[in-house]
């Protein structure tokens, strides 16, 4: 098809979209931010108990606050026991600041969860509909969809006083998150669980209703492969230009044309570059744009199955292993060879998609280029940020609330002390025109010290969508220039 036609068709379904192409890319980079913080939890969300608790928390404790909150109080729950407990939450949020939409910013660990949930969108959309006689789904925007918290800023004060007095026998971000292991907190689990259940008389029951109708474990390992795709730990915090605007704003486009690509072949499974999928994540995570949006431009919600996808790739894989042990190509000397070895590091076939793309757009620009490729499987049980951030920052990706306490009342007194050095040495140099003015440095590098000291303390805890962490980086990203081989294959962008 001519250049000029598929130009216009771009420009076009562009112009049908809920939001501008840069507040798509700032969705993006949230987004990732949101994973990336879930990636240097204490205790892993990826799998295990932590994992399974956070699953029980979104559905036992949020998506009820979310029912209570965001839909009207004329619409019920069709469950008795679920329509008792919204009401309850309804009674106590008027009671109190009268929550809404905006003010709902859920601890990272049910934030993981619920991003896990919407990343299916067929299977959300029927999970929260289903959930009320009205059939309502429980949207969201850009503006509260990648917003998480640790529970010591601002942005979710107003959440956690609701919180405490919903649920007092559950912290609204669990200790094992921070700094704790999950062993410790075992038996308080079962506690909380136990204690809700009768107080909501659903004894028995709490722990075995299942809202979400997919496999949450299964999805949520999936994404520890995509944050692998992301990061390279071997360059550490360097390598972000993939958080750079021009990066981002060029994945978008391409999102774009492959939007394009899959309405034309509707009935084509086609495999996405990790660019690609970036902004996809995002945009699904956004679920009243993306419904809008998908409903504009190919006339229906487009679904996203990874466990589907990765069901494809495991077979393929055990296909290709089959031939190896066949051919006798599999085992040498009782080791696998290296052969054998990258058979677990093959992503999706995409000479398919490669073809159609190129039979669309050209060979310019090309489907896969550097930087968006299959990177392999993680190497270890996360999917590789805590690597990177641990190299910067240490072992410690978070402190509690009495360590932060600790830090600021030191660092506060170094300032105390600093200050009142600085005085003194210059007093006493102008009185006694002595060797006293060395307390002047010596006392502001002792106050620069303390300043330092508080100025560094958010960033250790990445935590929370409003740490100084993620906000620096942010500023950081639209100032630094892009890599030269990224500038050499700078994609088509629209007019």
């Amino acid at each position: 098809m001519p250049r000029g036609i598929v130009n216009q068709e771009l420009v076009g379904i562009q112009r049908s979209l809920a939001r501008t192409k840069p507040e798509y890319v700032d969705m993006t980079r949230r987004n990732m931010y949101l994973v990336r913080a879930v990636d240097v939890s204490y205790e892993s969300l990826y799998e295990g108990p932590a994992l399974r608790r956070a699953i029980w928390r979104y559905e036992a404790l949020w998506l009820p606050l979310l029912l209570a909150v965001l839909l009207p109080a004329s619409t019920t729950p069709s469950d008795p026991a679920l329509a008792a407990k919204v009401g309850h939450i309804r009674a106590k949020n008027a009671a109190g600041d009268g929550l809404t939409s905006s003010s709902l910013v859920p601890p990272l660990d049910i934030a993981w969860v619920w991003l896990l949930h919407r990343l299916h969108p067929g299977a959300y959309a029927a999970d929260t509909a289903g959930l009320t006689s009205a059939n309502e789904v429980l949207h969201t925007d850009a503006d509260t969809a990648f917003r998480f918290s640790d529970g010591e800023d601002a942005q979710s004060k107003p959440l956690r006083r609701l919180w405490d007095v919903l649920y007092p026998f559950e912290p609204y971000l669990p200790a094992y998150i921070l700094n704790t292991p999950y062993a410790v907190d075992e038996k308080k689990k079962k506690e909380a669980v136990d204690t809700y259940a009768h107080a909501v008389g659903e004894s028995g029951r709490a722990t075995e209703r299942s809202i979400v109708s997919f496999d949450v474990e299964a999805s949520a390992i999936l994404q520890k492969r995509f944050v692998f795709q992301t990061v390279d730990p071997r360059a550490g915090l360097e390598w972000d230009a993939i958080e750079e605007d021009e990066f981002l704003l060029r994945a978008f486009d391409r999102y774009m044309m492959f939007t394009l690509l899959r309405k034309r072949q509707p009935d084509t499974y086609l495999v996405p570059m990790m660019d690609i999928n970036l902004v996809w994540h995002a945009h699904m995570a956004s679920t009243r744009d993306y419904h809008a949006d998908c409903i504009a431009l190919v006339g229906g919600v487009v679904g996203h199955d990874a466990l589907d996808a990765e069901a494809r790739r495991q077979d393929l894989i055990q296909q290709e292993r089959a031939v190896l042990e066949a051919d006798g190509d599999l085992y040498s000397d009782g080791e696998e060879t290296a052969l054998a070895l990258k058979l677990n590091f093959r992503g999706l076939p995409i000479a398919e998609t490669r073809s159609l793309w190129e039979e669309a757009y050209g060979l310019s620009p090309a489907y896969d280029i550097p930087g968006t490729r299959y990177r392999g499987e993680p190497v270890g049980p996360r999917g590789g940020f805590r690597t990177v951030w641990e190299a910067e920052f240490g072992s410690r990706s978070a402190r509690n609330g009495h360590e932060m306490l600790a830090v600021m009342v030191l660092s506060a007194s170094l300032v105390a002390a600093g200050v009142v050095a600085a005085a003194f040495g210059l007093i006493a140099t102008v009185a006694r025109h002595g060797a006293w003015f060395l307390a002047v440095p010596g006392g502001l590098g002792l106050a620069a010290g303390g300043v330092a000291m508080f100025v560094a303390l958010p960033s250790a805890r990445p935590l929370s969508s409003t740490s100084r962490f993620w906000v620096d980086r942010r500023y950081k990203h639209m100032h630094n220039p892009l890599p030269s081989y990224l500038v050499r294959t700078k994609a088509f962008h629209l007019d």
